[in-house]
């Protein structure tokens, strides 16, 4: 269900709900339409929109809605609606969400930790960064919103309209990666962080999941692989180490590092 900003077909969209399929107009129009009934709406994005192409834009999109259904809430009491849930009670579905938003709560805390672990580092006075690595990450950054905008119904001539504004914009990002990394690279030295073999398979566990494939057949065909071995234990040991910054507050540690980059 990724957001509808081109076209899309046999989708469901609740009535009224912001943000619906990523389009307001959307989600507003559809309500009070009947079965077979078509529409057209229209939707404004903002300068600053996310996705360049459509920045600044207005965009009319055509509606048909093909079936509507009416959202009930379940009885909480029922059997089988407890049983969808693996819960044996009322009760212990109760307990089940409250764990659910304390874990979600705590999720929410480290990556608001992480977030300013990484701006203070970004913030760190400027030094030299390998070149050809900037390029690299730019090239890297700068291909992926390519493919997301055309993904995501961006005409083409519009991606070549905003060319030089994205890849201006990636090498941004790009020289902030790098400089991410590198700053990690050091601190991770400095305080001796390790990666293992259990946390090499469990990320790559992780990454069969995301991708829907068998884990066991992941891990083998992963482990023919030198270079993606190397590109995977890399980047756990980056996020070991920001987590490492982020849950301790280790702001000595980015500190000590900031005056060997003076």
């Amino acid at each position: 269900d990724k957001p509808m900003y081109g076209k899309q077909s046999n989708t469901w969209e609740e009535a009224g709900q912001p943000k619906g399929l990523g389009v307001d107009a959307i989600s507003k129009g559809v309500l009070g339409m009947s079965k077979d009934e078509k529409k057209e709406v229209e939707a404004e994005f903002e300068e600053d929109f996310e996705l360049a192409p459509l920045a600044g834009k207005k965009v009319i999109y055509s509606l048909e809605i093909h079936e509507v259904r009416e959202k009930k809430a379940p009885d909480p009491e029922d059997e089988s609606f407890l049983e969808a849930l693996k819960a044996e009670s009322l009760n212990d579905l109760k307990d089940k969400i409250r764990k659910d938003l304390e874990m979600r709560k705590e999720r929410e805390n480290v990556d608001g930790k992480r977030a300013q672990a990484t701006q203070k580092i970004l913030e760190l006075p400027d030094f030299p960064l390998p070149q050809q690595a900037v390029e690299d990450e730019s090239k890297t950054i700068f291909e992926q919103r390519i493919q997301r905008a055309a993904q995501q119904g961006a005409k083409q001539e519009d991606i070549e309209a905003k060319r030089d504004e994205l890849w201006n914009e990636s090498q941004v990002q790009g020289r902030a990666r790098v400089k991410l990394t590198l700053v990690l690279g050091k601190i991770a030295e400095e305080e001796k962080v390790e990666v293992s073999n259990e946390d090499l398979a469990q990320a790559a566990t992780r990454e069969a999941m995301m991708r829907r494939v068998d884990p066991q057949a992941y891990v083998k065909e992963l482990s023919q692989d030198r270079a993606r071995i190397s590109r995977l234990r890399e980047d756990i040991l980056y996020d070991k180490t920001l987590e490492l910054v982020a849950s301790k507050g280790k702001e000595k540690v980015v500190e000590s590092d900031e005056k060997k980059t003076d």
